[in-house]
């Protein structure tokens, strides 16, 4: 942080260009709001504000678009989509949980296995909450279930024609060669 000069006294500090602003709180942004408008008002362009502040363009563009549709009064409105829509809350989970351990065949599925894509389904029917189908992951990961893949069997093989070859012919065959 640099001090500026005498000229530029509507400012207190600004950001060398090798600083982020990382902004999360809002009594930030609205600092930060306040700073790009007072520059904009003192006659800096938007290209200065936002070199200024390490900022892009239009950025600083729609700070100042904000600015004057909330007829120049600060601080400005925060937008509704910037937060993301409330998820599956710990209750909700619970519940979640439990029905994936009763299995699949207890909400309709022809076969007991649970994939990504109708646990995704139950969601949306038991809790009316539409996730992308890569989020689910981490909604398992929460929960504490791992991805298990099923054992391969051949469903041609008959178990005890299979024993019988292990117990009988194949010693068998080890002894003649």
């Amino acid at each position: 942080y640099r001090r500026v000069s005498a000229t530029h006294n509507y400012v207190d500090l600004f950001f060398e260009k090798s600083v982020t602003m990382k902004l999360y709180l809002e009594e930030s942004i609205d600092y930060r709001d306040k700073l790009v408008v007072e520059a904009s008002e003192s006659g800096l362009g938007q290209s200065k504000i936002a070199s200024l502040y390490s900022l892009h363009q239009s950025t600083v563009s729609r700070i100042l678009k904000r600015y004057r549709s909330n007829g120049c009064q600060l601080p400005l409105p925060h937008s509704s989509t910037a937060s993301a829509k409330p998820g599956l809350n710990p209750e909700d989970e619970l519940i979640l949980k439990a029905v994936i351990s009763c299995g699949a065949l207890s909400q309709g599925y022809e076969s007991d296995y649970w994939d990504r894509k109708r646990i995704k389904e139950v969601i949306e029917k038991k809790f009316g909450i539409a996730y992308h189908i890569g989020h689910i992951s981490w909604i398992l990961k929460r929960l504490n279930f791992t991805l298990q893949k099923p054992k391969r069997t051949d469903y041609r093989q008959v178990v005890e024609q299979q024993d019988k070859w292990i117990n009988e012919d194949l010693p068998s065959l080890k002894k003649s060669t």
